[in-house]
Parts: structure tokens; C-alpha cells; sequence
């Protein structure tokens, strides 16, 4: 230990995925500041939130929470469980936005006013991800990955899954020409791209749903969109897997609208060529404007006994964690972050990556400006990371937007219907959450 220096293990609860807390990165953090010891209380996707909750009636000692649910965030924030991060951003702040953390990043998200939780971690934006392949055997041009470029348009789209859309003789959908999935990011999304809203706009400054705007002119034109691709233009089919049926990596459709990131040599066949470009702009709007991302976050308990240096860390896995590059660990190279960093270092890593594996539709330097510039300027954080009621409003087919959407675009229930239908559920559902919160 440095002279004087005091021990101090800090206790952090995280996923039991390698990915979000690898080895390498607390040792670097150890030899930065060799006082500091780790004891990690790692669960699964399914059981971080019981890992957290055990501890805590347990009173064990707790200083980090990282990557809990995507549901349970916003409620820890808003019983009072996490400190205040608002003092430390603004003591680093420039410190941060100079090595390359985005603004919304630090001002992103609030419950009851105060700063809470931040994300260390979120996708590009919300993008085409399409096969170069099958675009050019069917003759259509491959969208650029060019967010001021307003020829990729919704109707463009559909013109282009029209070619690329495989049927029966029946007309039954095989090969989707476009892939959508039915959660908070494609839903919330479709209504921003329109330029309307799921929620009222003091949802943003209270950091709480306290109610719905799905059933509204503008969300009625927005989402109708979603149900003409598979009732009307017959270029996609709502009730394939998602694996097994409808993956766009397996080649199984030809497009998809996603997080940017999602490109990975691991999953996306190698004998296809590549492409991204950004979400089809509405024909009747002007330009595009940030789409919804998951994140992954951080967060010092309120009852850490090393705030300080929880705040240091988290700081860390912010900034100069990327400075390792990449490792080998467990037989696999590794980066911090790869696929969702918040710092461009990373990005720029990513396009280097995927570029060594996988044949790519445009040079790895459009893709690098593409996934940064979506970063910065066209990603926000989900509703389902960022509001009490978020997430169990409208993420999934579990939830009534989803699930009245999912019949919606199955024909099996009119738009209209479906919209009101999920307005008032989703209000019995926040009813339920602010009673048991």
C-alpha cells in the first residue's frame, strides 16, 4: 500500500456476464490505487435484483451497483437507495466531456431531481441494420450511414423490403424484407420519429410516469406505420422467432431497425456483406431526431461507505478503462465496452473489430464518424432505463402497449382499439407500481 493510505475494499453488485465487469479492468483500477480491493456479488439477469434486495436486508456492507435490471433502476432511484451523483459530475464535469463522455450522458437521468445512477454503456442510437448481399441481388441501393441524408425515407424503405421480402405461394412472409421487434425502443421510437410522444412531457422532469399519451393523433399515424408493414405491404411477418425464423444475422431477413452496436462477428454470418445507415426518416418530418437506447449503468449505494471512492471508479469505467485497448482473458480478446461504450475511443475500436472479420458495406471510417455521431448527437436514454413506469408500460408484448401492438400488427385487433386499450391498462399498471412503491 502507498504510504498511508487507507484499505478500502469496495463491494459492487454486478451481472455474472464476463463482458460487464472483466478482470483486467479491476486490476488496472488496483494499480492506480493500490489501497483498493474488490469483492464482487455477481447474479444473473434473473437474480441481480433478488442479489441486490438479499443485501440489503442482510445489511451487508454495499458501495457499487452496476447493470441491474433494466425495470429496477428507476424504482431504486426513487425509494432513496442510491446517492446523489450530482455533486461529483458537476466537480469532474469538464474533466469528463474532455475525454469524451457526451453531455446527455452526465444530464440524462433524474429521479425526483437528483442524478442517481449513470450509464457507463449504452448502443448507437437506433439504426438500419441490413445485408449489403441480398440489397445488391436484388438491385436496390444500399443506404449510406449518413444521418443528414434524407433519401433513406420510411416510404424508401418500404420500397426496398418489397424486393427483398420472401413469400409462399400462399403469400405467407418467409424472409422478412424489414424486422421490427415489438419494444420500448422501436415503439417509443416510431412516436419520436413522427414527432409525437408516449408520455406527457413532466414525465421528463419528475423522472416518473404518472401517465400515458399512446392513443393520439400523432401516435396513431406513427404506429399505424408498424401495422401497414405486415397488414398492408405484406414485408414482414410479426409472428416469427426472433431465432430460428427472423434473424437478420442468420440471413433470415434482410434488414432490421436497432441498436446501433449490434453488429458482431460472433453472431453475423461471415459470407454476407454488411451495412448500416440510420433509422428511415418519416417522409412528412423534416430530419431525425435522437432515438431511444438501452444502457447499462452505475450507481453508489446510499448507505456506501466509500463514496468518494466509488465515485472513482465509476469515473474510471467512464473514461480511461478504455485506454487498455484490447486483452485476452479466458482464451478470447476483449475490449472494455466494445459493442456500447459511451467514450469514442471505443467506437473507433468497434468499426476495427467487426472490420477484421466481417466484409462491411462502406470503409471503416464512415462507420467510425456513423456510430459516433450517433452516440453524441441522435441516441437518448430508453424510457424503460430512465422512468418508474417506463419499462412495464411499454417494453415487450408483456406490457399493454406491447402486447396490444403485437395483436395490432397481427390483425387480430384494430389500431385504434389497441391504443386505447393499452392506455388504460398501462394506467392500472402505474396505479400498482406507486402503490407498492
Amino acid at each position: 500500500l502507498a504510504h498511508g493510505a487507507t484499505p478500502i475494499t469496495l463491494t459492487i453488485v454486478v451481472r455474472n456476464t464476463y463482458e460487464d465487469m472483466p478482470e483486467p479492468v479491476l486490476q488496472r483500477f488496483m494499480e492506480l490505487h493500490p489501497n483498493v480491493r474488490f469483492e464482487l456479488i455477481r447474479g444473473t439477469s434473473t437474480t441481480i435484483d433478488e442479489k441486490l434486495t438479499t443485501a440489503l436486508a442482510a445489511g451487508l456492507p454495499l458501495d457499487i451497483a452496476i447493470s441491474m435490471s433494466m425495470r429496477g433502476w428507476v424504482s431504486y432511484a426513487a425509494q432513496g437507495l442510491f446517492r446523489d451523483l450530482g455533486p461529483y459530475i458537476k466537480a469532474d464535469r469538464q474533466e469528463l466531456e474532455r475525454k469524451g463522455v457526451p453531455a446527455f450522458i452526465l444530464d440524462g437521468l433524474k429521479v425526483n431531481g437528483k442524478t442517481t445512477y449513470i450509464p457507463y454503456s449504452i448502443w448507437s442510437s437506433l439504426i438500419t441494420i441490413y445485408n449489403a448481399t441480398y440489397f445488391d441481388e436484388a438491385g436496390v441501393v444500399r443506404p449510406r450511414p449518413v444521418y443528414d441524408d434524407n433519401n433513406w425515407t420510411w416510404s424508401e424503405m418500404i420500397q426496398a423490403a418489397k424486393k427483398l421480402v420472401r413469400t409462399t405461394p400462399e403469400g405467407v412472409v418467409t424472409r422478412p424484407g424489414i424486422r421490427f421487434a415489438l419494444d420500448d425502443l422501436v415503439l417509443h421510437g416510431v412516436s419520436l420519429a413522427w414527432g409525437g410522444d408516449l408520455f406527457p412531457p413532466e414525465t421528463y422532469v419528475t423522472g416518473m410516469v404518472k401517465g400515458v399519451t399512446f392513443d393520439t393523433p400523432i401516435n396513431r399515424r406513427a404506429l399505424s406505420s408498424l401495422v401497414e408493414l405486415s397488414m398492408e405491404h405484406r414485408v414482414t411477418n410479426y409472428t416469427l422467432p426472433r431465432s430460428g425464423g427472423n434473424s437478420v444475422p442468420a440471413g433470415q431477413a434482410a434488414m432490421m431497425i436497432d441498436a446501433g452496436g449490434k453488429i458482431d462477428p460472433a453472431t453475423y454470418q461471415h459470407n454476407f456483406v454488411w451495412g448500416m445507415a440510420p433509422y428511415p426518416k418519416p417522409d412528412e418530418v423534416a430530419s431525425r431526431v435522437p432515438m431511444p437506447s438501452w444502457i447499462r449503468a452505475a450507481a453508489i449505494m446510499d448507505r456506501s461507505a466509500n463514496p468518494d471512492m466509488a465515485w472513482k471508479f465509476i469515473k474510471f469505467l467512464l473514461t480511461d478503462a478504455y485506454e487498455l485497448g484490447e486483452f485476452e482473458s479466458e482464451g478470447r480478446i476483449h475490449t472494455w465496452n466494445l459493442y456500447r461504450g459511451v467514450n469514442p475511443a471505443i467506437w473507433r475500436n468497434y468499426i476495427t473489430v467487426i472490420s477484421r472479420s466481417l466484409e462491411l458495406a462502406h470503409s471503416p471510417a464512415e462507420l467510425t464518424s456513423f456510430v459516433i455521431q450517433g452516440v453524441g448527437q441522435y441516441t437518448r436514454i430508453a424510457a424503460s432505463n430512465s422512468l418508474v413506469g417506463g419499462g412495464e408500460t411499454i417494453h415487450g408484448t408483456r406490457t399493454p402497449l406491447g402486447m396490444y401492438m403485437q395483436q395490432a400488427c397481427e390483425g387480430k385487433m384494430p389500431l385504434e382499439e389497441a391504443l386505447s386499450r393499452a392506455e388504460k391498462d398501462a394506467l392500472i399498471v402505474l396505479e400498482d407500481i406507486y402503490r407498492n412503491l
